[in-house]
């Protein structure tokens, strides 16, 4: 079942456990993992690290399925999706914010802003409006047709961001949005995520900065691959 989801639940997570393979073993990413997303939420994830951290986020992305437990995204099962169906809500329901280096560095803005829509939205006038208020809600309008190699890496992180937004996603899902950057950026990149979050779209961080952590509006804590704790701010 799917819905609209202006209200109830986001994501579920009941008893989810997902592992990965090293050296021929395979070992616990996260184990027996119960956890419950709200539309609208903010939410760092914290304590996973390297492949633990990728399997994990994979999963909660929809790139793959679980090894054992459920996962609803939207209320839909992830588990019962065949590989074409798990594509369609992953492009459907989750927006991917990508790095800075992960930019084609001699495309401009403008090329970049076309390929989240590129497959899957139809090439007239109504997409492009959406692309254009996209780039103009992140302030992109003065850089649009400069190249990645022209771009501060504020530009390159608001120009991620609206990427992963131009599709009306459920949920903006990210790892590690302010690395490498000084201070002063990671303040205005947090700050700005902050206000995508307020105008009620759901955030998920994967992070161990503690600045970035404490940005969010509800901290969960791994250890030993299992919830250590799960504290939400008024």
């Amino acid at each position: 079942m799917s819905s609209d989801n202006n209200h109830g639940v986001l994501l579920l997570l009941q008893n989810v456990s997902k592992t990965y393979a090293l050296g021929g073993s395979m070992l616990p990413a996260v184990e027996d993992t119960s956890l419950t997303i709200l539309p609208g939420e903010y939410v760092s994830i914290s304590g996973l690290f390297g492949a633990s951290k990728k399997a994990f986020f994979n999963c909660i992305g929809c790139l793959t399925k679980p090894s054992s437990g459920k996962y609803f995204l939207d209320y839909t099962d992830t588990g019962m999706l065949n590989d074409a169906e798990l594509v369609r809500l992953r492009n459907e329901k989750v927006g991917f914010v990508l790095k800075p280096d992960d930019l084609i560095p001699e495309a401009t803005v403008a090329d970049h802003m076309m390929l989240p829509v590129k497959y899957s939205m139809p090439s007239n006038a109504n997409t492009y409006g959406i692309i254009e208020n996209t780039i103009h809600l992140f302030k992109l309008q003065d850089v649009k047709t400069q190249t990645i190699r022209e771009l501060s890496e504020l530009d390159k992180m608001k120009l991620t961001l609206a990427m992963a937004m131009v599709k009306s996603p459920l949920v903006l899902i990210m790892d590690e949005p302010t690395e490498n950057m000084n201070e002063s950026t990671s303040m205005e990149i947090l700050n700005i995520i902050r206000e995508v979050n307020d105008q009620g779209k759901a955030v998920i961080i994967f992070t161990d900065k503690t600045e970035t952590a404490n940005a969010a509006r509800r901290n969960i804590i791994f250890e030993n691959s299992k919830v250590h704790s799960d504290i939400s701010k008024s």
